[in-house]
Order: C-alpha cells, then sequence, then structure tokens
C-alpha cells in the first residue's frame, strides 16, 4: 500500500461527510533538516558578506581621512602662497610709487629721442 488508509467519513446532522485528515510528521524530517542547512549556509554568506562591506566601509573612512587631511594640507598652502602674493603684490606697488617718484625727479633728457 502507499501508507494512506481510507476511513468511511463521519456524518455530520445534515447527512454531508465528515473527513478526518491527519499527517505523519516523521516524514518531514529530512525536508527540515535540508531546509535548517540551507539556511545556515545563507546566514554564514550573509555573515562574510556583512563582514566584508565593513571591511570596506572601514577602508573608505581612513580614506576620506587622509583625504581631509591633504585638504588641510593644501588649504594652508593657499593660504601661505596667498600671503606671500599680497606681500608681493605690496612690493611691486612700492617699488612703482619709487619709480614713478624717481622719474619725477628726474625728468627724462630732451635730447633723446
Amino acid at each position: 500500500e502507499d501508507g494512506c488508509t481510507e476511513y468511511a467519513p463521519a456524518l455530520d446532522s445534515d447527512a454531508n461527510p465528515q473527513y478526518i485528515y491527519s499527517m505523519r510528521y516523521g516524514e518531514y524530517t529530512m525536508l527540515t533538516v535540508h531546509m535548517v542547512q540551507k539556511l545556515y549556509r545563507e546566514k554564514e554568506a550573509m555573515a562574510q558578506k556583512i563582514a566584508d562591506l565593513e571591511e570596506r566601509v572601514c577602508a573608505s573612512e581612513n580614506t576620506i581621512q587622509a583625504l581631509e587631511e591633504r585638504l588641510s594640507a593644501s588649504e594652508n598652502t593657499i593660504q601661505t602662497l596667498e600671503g606671500r602674493l599680497s606681500a608681493s603684490e605690496n612690493i611691486i606697488t612700492a617699488l612703482a610709487n619709487r619709480i614713478a617718484a624717481l622719474e619725477g625727479q628726474n625728468p627724462p633728457n630732451s635730447n633723446e629721442p
């Protein structure tokens, strides 16, 4: 036989058949074990993926920190160069004023073309 036993259905008060069903849960043990194993493998794969992503996040944070340090150093260099540029502009202005003053003291020779 196929393991099924056929019973005559009981009848309710309106003479409708009432069937009683049952299951043999022992037959589902292997399926349950297989599904638990599959879920365990999926959990392990996800745990590894999480660990890999956490490692990438840490590396990205380190890269960001290094870039921020380089940016800060660049900003300091720019400020230094701006200070030097301003000082150079002041020197150029002073020299131009001095040249203009000297030219005013010694007018150009009218014999020169």
